[in-house]
């Protein structure tokens, strides 16, 4: 449960006169006392509110944590304890010590029954007086019970089973809560509520709240994950972020700079204060668990006590041993450790993870922490261990781990193969430019094909983000002429020989060139597969995958719009194990967006937003921005307009920060769009001036769609020959057989809702969109189709279509025609049913305005409050002269109301009244 849920179900729980108890249990660090203070709030006017707070130095001391709110129990209360004379306190000190912790030591650890009735009593005075002074009756609000003793939990549940008071009592979920306060659980007295971390939401707006300001999806997403969703450790995380530099503020949005990692710095403290509370034992298995995880069971129980493995569970460190290794339970608490663990400790950790004699391999779980810690002790490790651990850091995103290791290596063969491993790196960082130098700096060795082919596909898209994207046929003719210096393979028809595999690979970057300037007819012709599934043939994996996203991006530009989700979505599916550091899943979402959209596959786009939104916080950094422009997206063709404006600004400075992708120029000119289609008419040209600005960079498709939306805010704003422009368009985009964004292009234009003969002909839209797939262009053509033949019919098909898809105000619109021309023909029953339709297409938003004809027809279906008091009437039964009775009118007048409802509804007797009123 949410902590807003937590605490209204304990408000309405102590509330009731059944239950007398909330027992809250959560994970370290999920709000349990924010939660405990909300609870306290909201029923201060209702309860008298005392607070306790259970110590774990005091768990030892039988009732010690309760004694900290009874001030009138001193130790001579109690059965002296053995050794204990003169009313001397254990630790020596005077019985009539003041504080808390001195009275309970004063108690003793064992004082018996009389000590237990002793508090008791002391307690029931406590809360008499309280009550009768506040006038309302207790309510203890006991914080950390899972430090309690058992004399404690007795009292307190023997208190509330007397009816004395009502609790409030957190604790963490391992240990829990003690037994004695479970039992009131278990007897029905008390509820039991499990807080679970925030969602993302909640981490959004506690970010936001936290820093002052907006805070950009992505960055919140990143935040959320890296903290866990955790309220005490989110502030720590910003905190920390902050300090790096990587969360910045731009234009009053905050998004993040760079790539995102915690070092465990922000917990530091905190972790250091839960450590001070274990035995030296437990210390240890955690920072050796800390360093070695995921730990095989079988190792951890090697090297660490059973009984201490058992402790570190049921106090909440280690995570569920489900898939047979042991981890730390938060990632962040681990981190932590980490940095508090000294370089004596490590080294030990080391020998004792080395005397296992398990071999060091890259498909190791641990293999990164083992690593790590190898170079944090100064260990020896030799360059292939290093060149591995660089290749697994970088595709886990720990990019400084991954340039650490390559920094080490002596050999220079093994550093010019990572050429392509340390630019992943940097591209992970942002810093595209020291990636270019990286993988412009070989290759070392060229008669080795290997070294020759390393970094070729990343370089490809490093130019295309830095603006030099004309760069790669000259990159690809100098890799071919490379080849050619290559001996002959033997023999040469060889298909998997060096110098065939370096000429494909040149083939391929000269088709990645012309398909990124929209010649996917030249791009696709060298395709050695022609269409073959690209897990299939010879060559690798990821050139397999890159022909088969060139192909779905030509289906796009082709209209075969459902194919190429298909196609982009198996690459999604099965990823390529070694992609050669090319950010092939990146481009697979990009691809898979664009035809989503064109589908009119909404959903599709949520569950993408849904699975790379969150997790692991490169993809967040680099893809977020992709993927909320493409919810953007979805939501202007919906006709969503100022849904997409709350998004779209955070979206551009984010890209202004990075853009590995080249999407700015068509995400500001989609805001532009946006903008003037909610009459936001300065805010529209501002981001046009900017999307011109932004115009003729990146890839010929995005450079399309980008076209189009800056052309039609153009026509939205009235600007001279905008629609002149938009057919001029069109026309080139037929001319060149771009049928998919062609139809797009129409189907935008029918959006604008321009005038016959001001804008391109709705008949050609109508005739072109069987040609393409989906639903979204099969219902734009159907609209359109509806507006040439002004067809009842054609409308309702079209209001239908368009209903399916969300577009809920052009849905409205074709059934408010539908209905006006049904009623033109005297048609008035399925006027009215069309009538029914529209209203039923009436959502929260701004719906396209219906027709004045339309508008008028769908004001004659409501009936008056009169006429519906009237038709109620009769249909219960009553006859006209019983309603005129009731309604205290005349006969006459009841008739007429009667007769014009009949009218309205389209019905011609009280037989079909009830079937018309249902509908």
């Amino acid at each position: 449960m949410g902590s807003a849920a937590v605490v209204d179900a304990a408000v309405a729980s102590l509330k009731s006169g059944d239950l007398g108890a909330v027992l809250v249990v959560a994970e370290a660090g999920a709000g349990k006392a924010d939660v405990a203070d909300s609870i306290a709030g909201a029923l201060e006017g209702e309860f008298a509110v005392v607070r306790l707070l259970a110590s774990h130095a005091l768990k030892g001391v039988r009732h010690g944590a309760i004694l900290s709110i009874l001030d009138s129990l001193e130790p001579t209360d109690f059965a002296a304890p053995h050794g204990a004379a003169n009313g001397s306190t254990a630790n020596g000190s005077t019985a009539n010590g003041s504080t808390a912790t001195g009275r309970a030591r004063a108690a003793g650890p064992d004082r018996g029954m009389a000590g237990h009735v002793a508090v008791l009593r002391s307690l029931w005075t406590m809360v008499d007086t309280k009550a009768r002074d506040a006038g309302r009756p207790v309510l203890i609000v006991a914080e950390d019970m899972h430090h309690a003793d058992e004399g404690t939990a007795s009292v307190l549940a023997e208190a509330v089973s007397s009816r004395w008071v009502k609790l409030v009592a957190t604790a963490r979920l391992r240990p829990g809560m003690p037994p004695g306060l479970l039992e009131l659980w278990h007897d029905g007295l008390g509820e039991r509520l499990e807080l679970g971390p925030m969602d993302l939401a909640g981490s959004h707006t506690m970010s936001e709240a936290q820093l002052g300001g907006a805070v950009c999806r992505a960055a919140a997403a990143v935040l959320h994950h890296v903290s866990g969703g955790s309220p005490e450790r989110l502030p720590l995380v910003i905190g920390e972020a902050l300090g790096k530099g990587a969360l910045v503020a731009r234009r009053g949005i905050w998004v993040l700079a760079s790539d995102f990692v915690s070092s465990g710095a922000a917990l530091e403290q905190h972790v250091r204060a839960d450590l001070d509370t274990l035995s030296p034992a437990q210390r240890s298995g955690l920072a050796l668990i800390a360093h070695a995880q995921p730990l095989q069971e079988q190792s951890a129980r090697a090297l660490i006590p059973e009984h201490v493995l058992i402790e570190l569970g049921e106090r909440g460190w280690l995570a569920d041993r489900e898939d047979g290794f042991v981890r730390i339970r938060s990632a962040l608490v681990a981190d932590a450790i980490r940095l508090l663990t000294s370089i004596p400790r490590k080294l030990q950790i080391h020998q004792k993870l080395e005397s296992l004699g398990e071999p060091w391999g890259p498909d190791r779980p641990n293999a990164l922490g083992r690593i790590a810690l190898a170079l944090d002790v100064g260990a020896e490790v030799g360059d292939a261990q290093l060149a591995a651990g660089a290749e697994l850091a970088v595709r886990q995103s720990e990019n400084a781990l991954a340039l650490h290791c390559i920094r080490l290596i002596d050999d220079e063969g093994i550093r010019s193969r990572l050429r392509g491993a340390r630019a992943r790196a940097l591209f992970n960082r942002s810093d595209y430019s020291a990636c270019l130098t990286s993988l412009l700096s070989g290759p070392r060795r060229k008669a080795d094909a290997g070294d020759l082919l390393v970094g070729t596909l990343l370089l490809s898209h490093v130019r295309s983000v830095l603006g030099q994207a004309h760069a790669n046929p000259g990159d690809a003719d100098h890799l071919a002429a490379m080849a050619r210096e290559l001996p002959p393979d033997f023999p040469p028809d060889r298909p998997d020989g060096p110098r065939h595999a370096v000429e494909r690979r040149a083939r391929l970057l000269k088709s990645m060139a012309l398909a990124y300037g929209g010649d996917f007819h030249r791009a696709l012709a060298a395709d050695p597969a022609q269409g073959r599934a690209f897990d299939g043939g010879r060559e690798p994996a990821v050139e397999r995958a890159i022909w088969s996203l060139m192909r779905a991006e030509a289906d796009i530009v082709g209209g075969r719009f459902e194919g190429a989700m298909r196609s982009a979505g198996a690459v999604l599916a099965r990823p390529v194990e070694d992609d050669e550091h090319y950010p092939l899943e990146g481009h697979a979402l990009m691809r898979y967006l664009v035809a989503a959209i064109h589908v009119g596959s909404w959903e599709a786009v949520d569950s993408a937003v849904e699975a790379y939104g969150t997790g692991r916080t490169w993809p967040v950094v680099v893809c977020g921005p992709a993927l909320y422009t493409a919810q953007a997206y979805a939501l202007v063709r919906q006709e969503r307009v100022d849904e997409a404006l709350q998004v779209l600004p955070e979206i551009i400075e984010c890209l202004r920060v990075g853009d590995p992708y080249k999407l700015l120029g068509v995400t500001l000119a989609l805001a532009a769009y946006a903008a003037a289609a909610a009459g936001r008419t300065e805010e529209a040209q501002t981001w046009l001036e900017e999307a011109e600005a932004a115009a003729n960079v990146g890839r010929a498709l995005t450079g399309w769609l980008a076209r189009l939306h800056r052309i039609a805010a153009e026509v939205r704003l009235g600007v001279p020959d905008a629609a002149g422009r938009l057919v001029e368009f069109i026309e080139t985009l037929r001319q060149d057989g771009h049928v998919g964004i062609e139809m797009a292009a129409r189907a935008v234009a029918l959006e604008l809702d321009l005038e016959a003969g001001h804008g391109p002909d709705p008949l050609e839209a109508a005739e072109l969109a069987p040609a393409c797939e989906g639903g979204w262009t099969a219902a734009m053509g159907a609209w359109a189709r509806a507006i040439v033949s002004g067809k009842p019919e054609d409308l309702m098909q079209a209001g239908e279509l368009l209903r399916e898809l969300g577009i809920l105000g052009r849905a409205r619109r074709a059934f408010a025609r539908a209905a006006a021309a049904f009623d033109e023909a005297g048609d008035r029953a399925n006027a009215r049913l069309a009538g029914q339709a529209a209203r039923r297409c009436e959502a929260p938003g701004s719906p396209a305005p219906a027709d004045d004809a339309g508008e008028a027809v769908l004001a004659s279906f409501q009936l008056t409050p009169r006429e519906q008091d009237i038709v109620g009437l009769a249909l219960d039964g009553l006859s006209d002269r019983q309603i005129a009775e009731k309604l205290h009118l005349s006969v006459r007048t009841v008739e007429g109301h009667l007769h014009r409802s009949y009218a309205k509804l389209g019905v011609a007797s009280r037989a079909e009244l009830a079937a018309a009123v249902e509908d």
